[in-house]
């Protein structure tokens, strides 16, 4: 239960930084958008290979895919909100 957490987590985390890694490249900001994809591809490949090898692989990446579906979501409230500023 614990490493399904974990997961979902992750993929939160994963989608919020992918967000504003679209922002960055949108702003111009090479630096950023950079180190945003040095991290989400770390993220992501340990995480794959994770639930791949992972008995409960189908529930795994459903509750990966939802925490990135909610930090999406997430990530772009914010930047709606401070974009209103």
């Amino acid at each position: 239960m614990l490493l399904l957490i974990g997961y979902f987590v992750v993929g939160f985390i994963q989608d919020m930084l992918a967000t504003i890694d679209v922002q960055a490249v949108y702003k111009n900001k090479p630096y950023l958008s950079a180190s945003m994809g040095t991290i989400n591809t770390i993220l992501g490949y340990t995480v794959f290979y994770s639930i791949i090898i992972s008995p409960d692989f189908m529930l795994g990446l459903i509750c990966y895919a939802m925490g990135g579906f909610f930090g999406t979501v997430f990530a772009m409230k914010k930047i709606k909100t401070r974009s209103k500023k």
